[in-house]
């Protein structure tokens, strides 16, 4: 996986990975990793992807290299033998949807899919040459409401404004994960939240969470180190960055850019730096501002998920 912890930087995190009635436990690395659906997965070959996030973890801590690369081994090994288990199972009676896109939300296994449209383009004068769209999950009972999402993705504008890019359109979909569990983060709950997307779920997608069992609180998985993953362009927000604590850490209400620093991370397929200027992708929380370095506006554009516009006038 990649590193994304934010603003902690580097926090190491233990997978448990269910794949297809496989269950592999490795151990990766806090990083940004998106993820792509699919249900047609190679157990070996993922097996071999959550070793070389392992491998990653094990050059970031601490621990002695050769120990660290040995359990990764032995992980691997245990992921290819293979620990069976019984297929997930829904846990609530699913709700007939008002057409065919909620209809495969609940086809996948999320219940109840609420589905919110939002034209986030700004009409301030401004000359935008480029846009991108950003679809949201929003987890049922993780102890966010659509209106903190709402604002926070309007704070994420402001850091893409600032490049000539408009966040143009947001789909939020306010639905009940497919196994109760799953409204906190953790290998296995990522992997199944992302292999039950529908196909047609845009990237980057975010998924908003009530917590995460390795205790990071906002992250992002991106292609720089993730390759073809699953969870690749995903980031992941919980509803810890509520909490006092992390709040304090940044001055003002810089904390509000957490989801623009997170969708910075898979569009600019970038990391931290440490600048001594205040940057969105500073990991300092007390340098973490709205403002893109250059260098990051130029690598947006290039993005897949990023377009063009034809027409430059912000009057859309």
């Amino acid at each position: 996986m990649v590193q994304i912890t934010f603003p902690n930087k580097h926090s190491s995190r233990k997978l448990l990975s269910l794949l297809t009635g496989v269950v592999a436990i490795l151990g990766a690395s806090g990083m940004f990793l998106t993820v792509f659906y699919s249900r047609s997965v190679n157990a070996s070959d993922d097996c071999n992807e959550e070793k070389m996030f392992c491998y990653r973890d094990c050059f970031k801590s601490r621990e002695d290299s050769t120990t660290c690369k040995d359990g990764c081994n032995r992980m691997a090994t245990k992921c290819e033998t293979g620990i069976t288990e019984a297929p997930a199972t829904r846990e609530y009676s699913p709700v007939s949807g008002n057409g065919s896109e909620e209809k495969e939300w609940i086809d996948n296994g999320y219940g109840d899919p609420v589905i919110t449209n939002l034209n986030m383009r700004k009409n301030d004068g401004r000359t935008y040459t480029h846009e991108f769209d950003v679809d949201v999950v929003l987890l049922r009972n993780s102890g966010w409401s659509e209106a903190e999402v709402r604002e926070l993705m309007s704070k994420a504008t402001e850091v893409y404004m600032e490049c000539g890019i408009q966040l143009a359109n947001v789909k939020i979909v306010t639905a009940t994960a497919p196994q109760s569990t799953w409204i906190d983060s953790y290998m296995e709950s990522e992997k199944g939240l992302v292999r039950s997307l529908p196909s047609a779920v845009k990237r980057p997608t975010v998924f908003f969470v009530r917590s995460n069992r390795e205790g990071n609180w906002a992250y992002s998985y991106n292609k720089e180190v993730c390759g073809t993953s699953p969870r690749c362009d995903t980031a992941w927000v919980t509803k810890d960055i509520f909490s006092p604590v992390r709040i304090n850490q940044f001055k003002g209400d810089n904390w509000k850019y957490v989801v623009g620093h997170e969708i910075a991370h898979l569009v600019g397929n970038c990391s931290h730096n440490n600048d001594s200027v205040d940057n969105i992708m500073n990991d300092n929380p007390q340098r973490v501002s709205k403002y893109p370095q250059y260098q990051l506006c130029n690598s947006i554009k290039q993005h897949a998920s990023v377009r063009r516009i034809n027409n430059y006038s912000s009057a859309r």
